[in-house]
């Protein structure tokens, strides 16, 4: 019969620990075999560059609507759009893109853990 407590904390344990190394012993071998994924740190520089880019055009075309009056107004409301939901749409659009490397990791280290399980 196999020790239900024994077996639960070995479990939380294991668990408990990731599967990626800290960052002090990342080595390049990691890298070169593609066990370290540099996606995440890209789609995060990407998301504040279009989040800044939002930021910009949505204040032009602020600038640029709020002078005229008539047909040339709705590049005010186009603008305040972009200013306040630009930024919102890249964050949701980089987290989707990010979800499928948590998966990886979080399958990456249910797969450690099994392996690390004692034989019953």
């Amino acid at each position: 019969m196999v020790d239900r407590e024994n077996e639960r904390r070995y479990y939380k344990k294991t668990l408990t620990q990731t599967s990626r190394p800290p960052k002090e012993e990342i080595r390049m071998r990691d890298f070169w075999a593609f066990r370290t994924m540099v996606t995440p740190v890209i789609i995060q520089i990407l998301f504040w560059i279009g989040t800044v880019l939002c930021l910009i055009f949505g204040t032009f075309m602020i600038i640029y609507g709020s002078g005229y009056f008539g047909a040339k107004s709705q590049y005010l409301w186009k603008g305040v759009l972009l200013f306040v939901l630009g930024p919102l749409g890249v964050r949701v659009y980089c987290e989707i893109l990010i979800i499928f490397f948590r998966i990886n990791e979080t399958l990456t280290e249910i797969k450690h853990a099994i392996d690390r399980r004692p034989e019953a």
